[in-house]
């Protein structure tokens, strides 16, 4: 299993993953919708599930054996389990797939009596390091955000990345500074004002209407780019989680099942929405615009607590267009639903024949070049004839494979 590219990628094995959670980010947003159900804290649940689920998939797709696949689930939820009894942080949903992935690809392969005792004790030390490690992590990140105080292109850029692979939104750290718009109120970060017609007598914080801080962007308008950019290229096998994964982002707030699919799917996807969010926070910070929400950036509550609209819709439409034209030219450029992997000694045969492209067919006895002058005759033991180069069996046979 590859993780971007080859018929193996790492995104065939996602869709059901990415599938089953949507459909529970929309239960669960239902549910919110009822007040019995705020005092559920569903957020402590979604890592563990989706741990559980998607390390499932992976290690069924890899091994295709239900028992080893059952040890490898067992080994990374593990390590999830002891990392959050440690530092109280939950494996990111992208740190997840990567811990799965890395398990299935060099374990998968060990006989039981060996993969057993193998993957107890790697689960175990890494849940450790990782619970350990990560208070560290936190500082450096706090360091980080000294830095970049103030800037809100960075700040963007970097929040919905940092919370796709770490789990934690990147303002949730900054306690003690102003950064991106947020404010402080009583040592704890904020990014708004009060809601005094929702907050509780007991706890008058516990609503609190935040402004916009780049979020609203990302979770509206630019997976809607993203998605208008794949919809006539993507396939059948992927359309629906792509969907799914943009009604929980769009009508939900939560964009990190959209995250996870267009990581895997073309990382340069992700860039672009990065790129894309950064440039809305900036556009946000600019015209000063204020959104405020309570519970998440959704559509349904942007409409709500919307102000300033029409700078909001030009800033949005603006930034949802141009990551709609980057995220189209980098399909078209990098194309992994096509993109073969070429070992580098494969590579240095190609391009001593002038490149995969100046070969027209490899035949049984020999290759068909366009232009036999851009054949480097002193790099390969070849015979030519006009356009026809004969090749030795191996190379002959290693150019079939590779280019029929």
């Amino acid at each position: 299993m590859n993780i971007f590219t080859s018929e193996n990628r790492t995104v065939n094995a996602l869709s059901v993953p990415i599938c089953f959670m949507s459909f529970y980010f929309i239960i669960v947003g239902i549910l919110l919708f009822f007040p019995f159900f705020d005092e559920f804290d569903f957020t402590k649940v979604e890592p563990f599930l989706w741990c559980v689920v998607v390390c499932a998939f992976i290690a069924s797709f890899s091994t295709r054996d239900s028992k080893t696949s059952a040890v490898i689930v067992s080994a990374v939820l593990c390590s999830d389990l002891l990392c959050f009894s440690i530092c109280k942080e939950t494996f990111g949903f992208g740190f997840s797939v990567l811990l799965s992935f890395a398990f299935s690809k060099y374990l998968g392969e060990l006989k039981m009596k060996y993969l057993l005792p193998l993957s107890v004790v790697i689960g175990i030390l890494s849940g450790i390091v990782f619970g350990f490690a990560f208070p560290l992590w936190e500082k450096g990140i706090r360091t980080l955000a000294s830095v970049i105080s103030g800037n809100s292109f960075v700040f963007g850029g970097l929040c919905d990345a940092y919370n796709f692979m770490f789990g934690s939104l990147f303002s949730d750290l900054f306690y003690f500074k102003d950064y991106g718009g947020s404010t402080v109120i009583n040592n704890s970060l904020v990014a708004g004002a009060l809601n005094i017609f929702k907050a509780s007598i007991s706890q008058p914080l516990s609503a609190v209407s935040t402004y916009l801080t780049g979020r609203y962007f990302a979770n509206v308008f630019l997976p809607i780019g993203i998605y208008l950019s794949l919809f006539k290229k993507i396939k059948s096998r992927f359309s629906i989680p792509l969907f799914l994964s943009l009604i929980v982002s769009v009508l939900f707030g939560n964009n990190t099942m959209f995250l996870i699919f267009i990581f895997f799917y073309n990382p340069f996807l992700f860039i672009a929405f990065a790129v894309g969010n950064a440039l809305a926070s900036l556009g946000s910070s600019l015209v000063d615009i204020r959104v405020g929400f309570i519970d998440n950036a959704s559509v349904i509550e942007m409409i709500k607590y919307m102000s300033d609209a029409g700078y909001f819709l030009a800033v949005g439409l603006v930034c949802g267009a141009l990551v709609y034209f980057i995220s189209k030219y980098a399909v078209e450029k990098y194309d992994f639903d096509t993109y073969r992997f070429i070992p580098p000694s494969v590579k240095k045969l190609l391009d001593a024949l002038g490149g995969a492209e100046n070969i027209e067919k490899a035949e049984n006895d020999c290759v068909t070049v366009y232009n036999p002058n851009l054949v480097n005759i002193l790099k390969i033991d070849c015979e030519v004839c006009e356009n026809k180069i004969t090749l030795s069996d191996d190379d002959l046979n290693t150019i079939k494979e590779y280019i029929n």
